[in-house]
C-alpha cells in the first residue's frame, strides 16, 4: 500500500488529460475532476516532498520480499499510512487477512 509515487504516471495522465480537452464527461469524470485539478496545480518540488520515490518503494518492497514474516498489507510511508487509515484502523499489523473493507 505505497499511496502516492512520485512518477511520470500524474505527468503522463495530464498530459493526455489536456490533448482530450479535459477529463471526459460522464462515468467517473465528475469524481476525477477535482483530483486532477489539484495534481496540476503542484510543482514537482511539492509532489517530491509528498510521495515516495519508486526507488523508495521498491526499497521496501525488497525488504518485504527478503523478511521471513511479511504482514498481509503494508504501508510504505507516513502518508501510505494516512492514504489507508481505515484500513489500519481495522487490522493495524496488516496479518489479518479477513481485515479487507
Amino acid at each position: 500500500m505505497p499511496g502516492g509515487i512520485h512518477s511520470e504516471f500524474a505527468n503522463s495522465i495530464l498530459s493526455q488529460l489536456e490533448l482530450d480537452e479535459g477529463v471526459p464527461e460522464g462515468g467517473y469524470g465528475g469524481e476525477f475532476e477535482p483530483y486532477f485539478s489539484r495534481i496540476h496545480k503542484r510543482t514537482p518540488e511539492q509532489t517530491a516532498r509528498r510521495y515516495q520515490s519508486a526507488d523508495q518503494v521498491a526499497q521496501v518492497v525488497l525488504e518485504i520480499i527478503e523478511s521471513k514474516k511479511a504482514a498481509v498489507r503494508i504501508r510504505t510511508s507516513a502518508w501510505a499510512e494516512e492514504f489507508c487509515k481505515l484500513k489500519t484502523e481495522i487490522d493495524p499489523t496488516g496479518k489479518n487477512s479477513k481485515g479487507w473493507l
